[in-house]
C-alpha cells in the first residue's frame, strides 16, 4: 500500500513537471496535412501525413491557430500537452480490415535544429487497444497503433515554421474474399499524440490513455491524442483507389475427363486508358499438363468483366482430392493478381485390402463362460474404409475340394484405418455359436466415397 501510494505521489509530481514544461517548451504535435497516391497503378496507397511540433498559445495573435509558427496550429486537444525532450510520437491510423500495414516507420524532422536523425515509429499493440477503447473501430475497421523511441522533437523559436515530419504509410490493399478487386475509396483516420520520457515513465512502458485519451494523462505522462479533435476522429479520410481482381469459380469431375473452370477477371476504380492484364494458367493437379486460359490477355477499366475459362484434363490415375487451378493476370508494371479455383476429383479408386491372416486358424466359439474364444483377423486397407466380414461355408465338394461357398446370413462391420487393422471373430454370427466345421472368411472394404474393393479370404476352422 506504501509503495503505492509512493508510485502515485512520485506520478503526480511528474505531471506538474509535464504542465509547466508545456508552458516553457509550448508544444503539443498536431497533423497539418493529409495525401495519397495509389503506386505502380494498383500497388500501395502511399499516405503522406505533415506532422509538426506547435507552439503554446501566449494569446498575442488574434488567430490562435498560426500564432507562433505559421502552417503549424498553436495547441492540441489538450491545450497544455508538451513535447519535451525527450519525448515519444504517437502515431494511429483506422484502416479497413485487411489492409496491409508496415511493422516500423520512419521519418526525418526539418530543419534539423533542435534535433536530427530519424524518428522510427515501431507496431504498439498497447496503443491499439488504448484506441480502440477511446474510439472504438466500427465492424470492418480496426485501429493500428506506432510508438517512436525517445527523441527531441521541438517547436522551435517563435515566428519561424516549427519543427515538422513528412511520415509516409504505405497501405497494401485489402484483398477480397472472392479474389475479386478491392473497391474504394480507402476509408482512413490517421491520429497523433506524444508523451514525454523520463525516470519514472520509461519508454518501455506501455501506452495508457488514462480516462480521456484526448487530454494529459496522469497515467502517461502525455496525451493520446492530440491532434484531430475527437468530433474528427469519428471521421475518415476516403481515398479513391485502383484495383483489379480475378476471381474463380470451382468445378467437380471424375479421372479420364476433361473439365472447364470458371474465371472472371474484373476491374474497379478509375483505370488508365488501354490498360490490359496478360493472363496465365497453372493447376496442381499432378500429371495434368500444361494449362492455358481461354484469352490470353483482358482488357481493364473500371466495372470491367471478362470472362475466363481452362479446361483441364484429369488423368485416369489421378486420386481424389481437391487441387487448385490458377489464374493470373499480370500487367507491365510487374502487378499481379490471381484467382484461385477449386478442382475437385471424385474418388473412383477402390480400397484394396492385402495381407489378411487369422491367428488362431483353428478356435472353438467363444461362449457366455467363455466369452473370451475366437481368432484375430489382420489385414491391411490401401486407405480409409469401413470392412464388411462375413462367414462361407462349403455348400459342394468334388474330389475332396470344396466348388461351391455359400454365405451364411449375419456379419460385421468394422471402420478401418489406412495401413494395419486387426479384427476380433469369435466365432458366432446372429448370437449363434458356428458348428465345428471349416469355414472362411471373407472380408470386403467400402470407402468414404462407397467404392466397394475387391473381396479377400482366409480359411478358418470352429473345433469343438
Amino acid at each position: 500500500m506504501r509503495a503505492s501510494l509512493a508510485r502515485m505521489v512520485k506520478r503526480l509530481g511528474a505531471l506538474v513537471g509535464v504542465l509547466v514544461s508545456a508552458v516553457m517548451l509550448g508544444g503539443c504535435v498536431s497533423i497539418q496535412g493529409i495525401s495519397s497516391e495509389q503506386q505502380d497503378i494498383v500497388g500501395k496507397l502511399r499516405l503522406t501525413l505533415t506532422v509538426c511540433a506547435s507552439g503554446f498559445d501566449d494569446g498575442d495573435d488574434p488567430d490562435p491557430e498560426n500564432e507562433d509558427h505559421p502552417g503549424c496550429f498553436d495547441q492540441g486537444n489538450s491545450g497544455t500537452a508538451a513535447f519535451g525532450d525527450p519525448a515519444q510520437l504517437l502515431l494511429g491510423l483506422r484502416v479497413p480490415v485487411g489492409t496491409g500495414v508496415p511493422e516500423t516507420i520512419s521519418t526525418t524532422p526539418t530543419p534539423a535544429p533542435p534535433a536530427s536523425g530519424t524518428i522510427v515509429l515501431r507496431r504498439s499493440s498497447s496503443y491499439e487497444a488504448e484506441l480502440q477503447a477511446a474510439a472504438p473501430a466500427a465492424a470492418g475497421s480496426v485501429w493500428v497503433g506506432y510508438l517512436s523511441d525517445p527523441y527531441a522533437f521541438d517547436d522551435g523559436a517563435d515566428d519561424v515554421p516549427a519543427q515538422s515530419s513528412q511520415v509516409v504509410v504505405d497501405l497494401a490493399l485489402p484483398p477480397s474474399a472472392d479474389g475479386g478487386p478491392f473497391v474504394g475509396p480507402l476509408a482512413v483516420r490517421p491520429v497523433v499524440g506524444s508523451r514525454l520520457v523520463n525516470a519514472s515513465y520509461p519508454a518501455s512502458d506501455p501506452v495508457e490513455c488514462g480516462t480521456n485519451a484526448f487530454q494529459i494523462s496522469a497515467a502517461d505522462n502525455g496525451v493520446c491524442v492530440d491532434s484531430p479533435s475527437a468530433a474528427q476522429v469519428t471521421t475518415s479520410f476516403n481515398f479513391q483507389t485502383r484495383d483489379f481482381g480475378v476471381l474463380a469459380g470451382k468445378a467437380t469431375a471424375s479421372p479420364g475427363q476433361t473439365v472447364t473452370l470458371p474465371f472472371n477477371v474484373r476491374g474497379a476504380g478509375t483505370l488508365p486508358p488501354g490498360l490490359t492484364a496478360a493472363l496465365s494458367a497453372t493447376t496442381e493437379l499432378p500429371g495434368a499438363g500444361a494449362v492455358n486460359p481461354s484469352v490470353a490477355s483482358a482488357a481493364l477499366s473500371s466495372g470491367s468483366d471478362t470472362r475466363v475459362t481452362v479446361p483441364v484434363t484429369i488423368p485416369k490415375a489421378a486420386g481424389p482430392g481437391v487441387f487448385d487451378v490458377s489464374v493470373t493476370g499480370r500487367l507491365d508494371n510487374g502487378q499481379t493478381r490471381t484467382g484461385v479455383a477449386k478442382l475437385t476429383v471424385r474418388d473412383r479408386q477402390k480400397p484394396v485390402l492385402t495381407k489378411l491372416k487369422a491367428k488362431p486358424k483353428r478356435f472353438k466359439a467363444a461362449t457366455k463362460r467363455k466369452p473370451k474364444r475366437g481368432t484375430n483377423v489382420t489385414f491391411a486397407l490401401s486407405e480409409v474404409a469401413s470392412v464388411r466380414l462375413t462367414v462361407e461355408r462349403c455348400a459342394k465338394r468334388k474330389r475332396g475340394r470344396c466348388v461351391r461357398w455359400k454365405a451364411l446370413k449375419g456379419g460385421l462391420t468394422k471402420p478401418g484405418v489406412q495401413g494395419a487393422n486387426k479384427i476380433r471373430f469369435n466365432g458366432r454370427l446372429r448370437g449363434k455359436a458356428l458348428k465345428a466345421r471349416a469355414y472362411r472368411l471373407v472380408l470386403k472394404p467400402t470407402d468414404g466415397a462407397r467404392n466397394v474393393g475387391k473381396g479377400a479370404r482366409v480359411p478358418i476352422a470352429i473345433r469343438g
